[in-house]
């Protein structure tokens, strides 16, 4: 494929779905490869402001340190995603992406959690128990220390859930 098509694909406008729009933008999409068609998410992080193209020019893109962090994160045996894919503008205030396997049926904790804050987790999901949760969260972070990581973003939109800990059917973890 030519560049500018490669590009397109990357563009959130030719998205599958947008999973969230702020600060950085996260959106489902296609990858074709010579052997499948694999479903992923991607991440663009947005390098504006002269503070962030010097942080990126020093510690390299934020897409790189998701990427890399990842793979750290698998070979520790903590579940995450599959990182897919790194891609980095050559202009210092060019995004950069982290591409990620799509996990079908997944939910942010921050749901969870904050039906619990509301005392609404019964309700709302009333298969999980919500100290177990925690249990196993702080297993797999006390997992991470022992690796050597240390996630300096854990925050309950960072950590999903899967559907069949939720007690959801696939189709309606989102």
């Amino acid at each position: 494929r030519s560049s500018a098509a490669r590009r397109r694909r990357y563009n959130p406008s030719a998205s599958l779905e947008t999973i969230h729009w702020g600060r950085n933008y996260l959106y489902r999409s296609h990858l074709e490869t010579t052997e499948d068609r694999l479903e992923v998410v991607v991440k663009q992080f947005r390098n504006q402001g002269w503070l962030k193209r010097l942080k990126r020019r020093w510690l390299g893109s934020k897409a790189a340190r998701s990427f890399h962090n990842a793979r750290a994160l698998d070979a520790a045996g903590v579940p995450t995603a599959d990182a897919v894919l790194l891609i980095e503008s050559k202009r210092s205030d060019g995004p950069s992406l982290f591409v990620t396997r799509h996990l079908e049926g997944v939910i942010e904790a921050r749901y969870l959690l904050r039906a619990a804050n509301r005392h609404l987790e019964k309700e709302r999901f009333p298969d999980i128990d919500v100290d177990a949760f925690f249990d196993a969260l702080g297993h797999t972070v006390n997992r991470m220390h022992l690796a050597g990581i240390f996630h300096r973003d854990l925050s309950i939109g960072n950590v999903l859930l899967p559907a069949e800990i939720l007690g959801l059917p696939m189709g309606e973890a989102r």
